[in-house]
């Protein structure tokens, strides 16, 4: 927590939440209930980016490969009620897709196994050379459209402007926003 760039990320947060004119402290309970949409918006908040495109000391970071939202509703069922939400890369431009407790399987093109038991067998055994041994992981994809290293501004674009009507809409397809783009 020491580290300069922890604290400047955890002020980021805190003036969200609280507003700059409240001192900071380690926590404190905030002033109205904290929704879903709040915790996206506050992990995907960063500087202006530098001449390079970097991102830097920010919450949404250059360093920022995924990031992740669990939301607890005790009231329902526990398969739909507890949901892990991940963005796949930078928050501020990726969609935050469910992950529900009761699911069986990834959904597509998200997985790498087969089944469970593949995936157990196979647990860390083969951790090295995965772009090699799964070059058509969506991953890939993903980690390639995002470089700053490559112009695909136009697919940016196109996936910043489907982000922002999924987010809109009352019954987001999630699935369909993955095979579109990945």
């Amino acid at each position: 927590m020491t580290s300069v760039n922890n604290l400047t990320r955890h002020k980021e947060a805190w003036d969200y939440f609280f507003g700059a004119e409240r001192p900071g402290q380690f926590s404190a309970v905030p002033m109205k209930k904290v929704s879903l949409r709040d915790m996206m918006n506050v992990l995907s908040l960063h500087e202006e980016p530098t001449p390079d495109g970097h991102l830097e000391n920010s919450i949404c970071n250059d360093h920022t490969i995924l990031s992740t939202i669990f939301q607890l509703r005790g009231w329902m069922d526990f398969d739909k009620g507890c949901v892990m939400w991940n963005a796949m890369g930078h928050p501020c431009c990726e969609v935050y897709i469910p992950w529900y407790a009761g699911i069986t399987e990834a959904p597509a093109g998200l997985g790498r196994y087969a089944s469970p038991f593949e995936a157990e067998l196979k647990h860390m055994s083969n951790a090295k050379d995965k772009r090699k041994n799964y070059p058509d992981h969506f991953y890939w994809k993903h980690v390639d459209g995002w470089s700053v290293d490559v112009d695909n501004k136009e697919l940016q674009r196109d996936v910043l402007k489907e982000r922002r009507k999924l987010e809109k809409d009352p019954n987001p397809d999630y699935n369909a926003f993955i095979r579109k783009f990945y």
